[in-house]
């Protein structure tokens, strides 16, 4: 008898116990979800903007155009067929026009790119004229700029800078590269000096560099000298306003 008392006590020691190690752990993983669902819930959404890479070409830069063809008026002729050199001869005779910053300006809110408020002057590659308003746009929460547009006074782009080394020209050029580098990319390219800024440019192009050097003096800067800088900016500007000081 003694014995059963004993038996029957113990099985329900054992049970008590099992029972109490059962509701513990059903407690800890109540908890541990609870704790996990907490965090999803405080944890915000967040969107990761990627940035654009742009590549820049002799008259657009990615699908935004930066040059249109205006054909010049010519005395009305007697109708005749054409052949193609004389389509040629045409196309060749057509004058480009500078696109206009309101023109940019709508391009690009229409692929979700902003303007920035202000541009200090200090962040120029090139310092403005007195003629100029300059304006820098970056995607939508995105907050590096890509490239920064200057305009004349009459609204025309003259020229677009590219700093960001992201971005690449049609001739695979980047900013970083060294002056040895782009020249082996484009063999025709010569310098030039301007308010101390050297530039490396093509007559026949409206893609141009800016250099690392500063100060610099016409007729002072050595080829070998230009091998070592780097580009500091690709800079798109309209080859007719191509000039020397």
């Amino acid at each position: 008898m003694n014995f059963s008392k004993t038996a029957l006590a113990a099985a329900m020691l054992s049970a008590i116990l099992l029972n109490t190690s059962c509701d513990k752990k059903k407690t800890t993983e109540t908890s541990s979800t609870d704790s996990l669902h907490a965090t999803a819930q405080a944890a915000p959404d967040t969107l990761v903007v990627e940035e654009d890479i742009w590549i820049l070409d002799e008259n657009k830069m990615n699908n935004i155009p930066l040059t249109s063809e205006t054909p010049k008026t010519e005395k009305k002729t007697t109708a005749k067929k054409t052949t193609p050199k004389e389509k040629d001869a045409a196309v060749a005779k057509a004058e480009t026009k500078t696109v206009s910053k309101k023109q940019i300006d709508s391009l690009l809110t229409g692929i979700n790119y902003t303007a920035a408020d202000t541009v200090q002057p200090e962040t120029m590659a090139i310092p403005l004229e007195e003629t100029q308003t300059v304006v820098a746009y970056n995607k939508k929460g995105v907050a590096k700029e890509a490239f920064q547009v200057v305009s004349a006074s009459n609204g025309d782009v003259e020229h677009i800078i590219f700093t960001n080394k992201k971005h690449i020209d049609i001739y695979n050029v980047q900013a970083g590269m060294t002056g040895k580098e782009v020249k082996k990319l484009r063999k025709e390219l010569k310098h030039m000096v301007k308010n101390g800024q050297v530039f490396l440019y093509d007559d026949q192009s409206n893609i141009m560099y800016l250099m690392g050097g500063k100060d610099k003096k016409a007729g002072d800067v050595a080829d070998a000298e230009i091998d070592d800088m780097e580009v500091t900016a690709i800079i798109w500007k309209d080859k007719k306003h191509h000039t020397k000081k």
